[in-house]
């Protein structure tokens, strides 16, 4: 059985044999901004029943993970623990990447450095960065055309 989960509640559905046909099991679970790994407890443990092998993982300077916030400035360094996992898996392994929020900036960041060992990257609710533009860019047209939309008279 797989569950979802929607707002405070967990709805059942029947998958049948959803584990088992799906290829890549493995899903890495990036948090958004001002959060961490900590946040995907519940989605972790529904996989888990599902027969999946989710991994949440702290970014720099985010949950557990100690560094200094000053001392992150680029896309590179917050994305550091995604890389350095996606670094030593195994090279016959592909994951499912799972981003939210500002973890889709991370993601689009791996899917740059490591196609390879990337089966599927799921947006939820998250910033999707193309080649050559910054977390920045995306920001800054999400904060303009909420701008614009809240001072357009019609």
């Amino acid at each position: 059985m797989y569950r979802f989960l929607c707002w405070h509640k967990i709805y059942p559905i029947q998958f049948p044999e959803f584990s088992e046909n799906i290829k890549t099991k493995k899903f890495v679970l990036i948090h958004g901004e001002g959060f961490g790994a900590w946040c995907w407890y519940k989605s972790i443990a529904l996989l888990k029943e599902s027969g999946l092998l989710p991994i949440a993982l702290d970014l720099m300077a985010s949950g557990i993970e100690l560094t200094d916030t000053n001392r992150v400035t680029t896309l590179a360094d917050y994305s550091k623990p995604l890389i350095d996992y996606l670094q030593n898996l195994p090279e016959d392994e592909k994951v499912i990447l799972v981003g939210h929020s500002s973890g889709g900036a991370c993601i689009s960041y791996a899917l740059e450095h490591f196609s390879w060992k990337i089966s599927k990257a799921v947006f939820l609710c998250a910033t999707m960065v193309s080649d050559g533009q910054r977390p920045f860019d995306v920001f800054a047209e999400e904060v303009e055309f909420q701008y614009l939309t809240m001072h357009t008279t019609v």
